[in-house]
Order: structure tokens, then sequence, then C-alpha cells
């Protein structure tokens, strides 16, 4: 850097391009601040010397903008999306799949700060420009149909959550290896919502499937099997199969209680749905008693914050 100040004025294209390597570097260390200042001294010489709508400004923009969302500072970042998105509106065609990026990042910022409709507006818009763009079976194409349910799902939208889903699931089958995490997270969040709708048989069958996968593609005994067996105990305790239900709840007893932290929260719910399934007394007492040490030695290992006057 030490030769281009010496040797080239501010506005040079050399700098910029400079600074570009210079932020690329920081941005992959995580280091947000310094690519800030990096992006933003290589923008000076590139508008004194790009056309307003040149795209490689927007792609400067957009990384600006990606840089701001990492800090938190989502007005900046919006600032400089929608730059970005300005120059790729009117320079590349409908069929550059760089504009539904661009979306997609807006949906983001719009999702952190808790703005359902507009985070839901850019992900629809991010999906048309994606599938101009893109083959239908494309990871990016599936990706966005789970992040469009996933916000619908959070909203408790279910039945809009579940066409987006299933769409993502179908494509990423395709598009995927067999049996990756996403497509299992697929499966999982598939199998909450029919089983909010109370379709069991559907809710299982989907958390079956999941299982399948899971035992291919992790270790015996991973956490995860643990919030899936709980998930199957909880919807063969609403189809009144008390039996079944108490085994997976028990299996997801085993993982946690046993082979990760006894006191975990997740552990003290097992439990509790363990009391719920009980038919004698007996039983009852001595889960709900074990349930409630566990909320305890939890509650203790909680600092009290102090309170002002």
């Amino acid at each position: 850097m030490k030769y281009y100040s010496n040797n080239f004025p501010d506005d040079h294209p050399h700098r910029a391009e400079v600074y570009n390597n210079l932020d690329v570097l920081c941005i992959y260390q995580s280091d947000w601040i310094l690519a800030t200042t990096y992006l933003e001294k290589g923008l000076e010489p590139d508008l004194k010397n790009l056309k307003s709508d040149d795209p490689y400004l927007a792609i400067t923009y957009k990384n600006i903008g990606v840089v701001y969302y990492n800090r938190g500072m989502y007005g900046k970042a919006l600032e400089n999306y929608e730059q970005a998105l300005s120059i790729e509106l009117l320079s590349l065609p409908t069929t550059n799949a760089a504009v539904g990026t661009t979306y997609n990042n807006m949906s983001l910022v719009y999702t952190d700060r808790g703005d359902y409709e507009q985070a839901l507006d850019h992900l629809e818009k991010a999906l048309h420009y994606k599938l101009l763009s893109l083959r239908k079976y494309h990871p990016n194409i599936g990706n966005t149909y789970n992040n469009i349910g996933l916000l619908h799902f959070d909203n408790h939208q279910y039945d809009n959550a579940l066409e987006n889903l299933q769409q993502a699931l179908e494509i990423l089958l395709i598009c995927l290896p067999k049996h990756h995490l996403t497509t299992a997270n697929l499966r999982n969040n598939i199998g909450l919502i029919y089983q909010k709708q109370g379709d069991q048989i559907q809710a299982l069958d989907y958390f079956e499937k999941l299982l399948a996968s899971m035992e291919i593609s992790l270790p015996v005994g991973h956490m995860d099997f643990a919030l899936v067996y709980n998930n199957m105990g909880l919807v063969q305790y609403e189809m009144k199969n008390w039996d079944q239900a108490l085994a997976y709840y028990e299996k997801a007893n085993q993982i946690y209680c046993q082979k990760g932290d006894s006191e975990h929260p997740a552990c003290a719910s097992i439990f509790h749905n363990m009391g719920d399934v009980y038919p004698d007394h007996q039983d009852i007492a001595k889960y709900r008693s074990k349930f409630s040490e566990i909320q305890l030695q939890i509650a203790q290992r909680i600092p009290h914050s102090n309170t002002g006057n």
C-alpha cells in the first residue's frame, strides 16, 4: 500500500484495487471495522473513475452493506444495499442473479430488525429474480423457499410455511447430498408444523424420516437425537400412545441427562413430559420431584441481576 500511496494519486484506479484486496482479507478474518475502512477508501476512486451505473460500484456497495450488517448497523447496511440495488436494476439484465442476492441480503436486515412484512416482501422479490436466473433445482432456490417458510413459521402462518418448506425440501433433496443437514432441518420443521396443526400422523412420518437420515449421518448418541426423540414422544403423547411416548422420552432422557448435561433445561423439560405420561400417582411424583430438583439446580446457577432504585 505504501508504494501505491507514494506513486499514484488518491483517485487512481490502482489504489481502489489495493483497498478492495485488503477489504477481502479483512472480511475473511471477520475484522469488520477495518474492512469498512478499506471498502469506503476504495469506493472514493471508483466514484471518480466509473460511471454512476457501473455494476462494479454495485458490488462495492453490496460489500459495504454486508460489513455493516455484520456490525449490527442495520440502517447503514440497508442504505448501501439500496445503492447497490438501484445500480443493478438499471445496469443488469433481469436474468442476473445479483439482483436476487441483494434482495435476499436486505431481507436478512429486515428479519433481524423484526420487520416481518418487509423481510417477506424482499425474500419474495429475491425468489422472483432467482427463478429468472437459476435453474429450478438450484440450492439457492431451495434455500430461499426455506427462508420464506421459516418467516411464515415464526409468525404462525403454518399453511404458508408448510407450502414453502415442502417446496424447499423437494428441491434440496435433488441438489444436495442425500443426508444433508439442511434437509434434516427441513423435515424437522415440517414435522413441527404438522404437530401444531394436529396432524400427528404426518408429523410422525416426517420425524421418522428425519431419524432414519440422522442414524446414517450422525454418530450414535449425538445430542440432536434427543430433540427428535422428544418431538416424537410429544406426537405419541397427543395420539395417546402412552408406552411409545414414554419410550421416546426415555431415549431423549438418556442422551440429554446421561451423555449431556443433567442440569440442562431441556433435560428438565423431558422429565416434565415423562411425568405427564405416567398414569399412576406414585410415578408422577417421582418424575415431578426430579423435574423440580433440576429446575432448582438451574436457578441456583443463574446469577441474580442487580436492580437499581
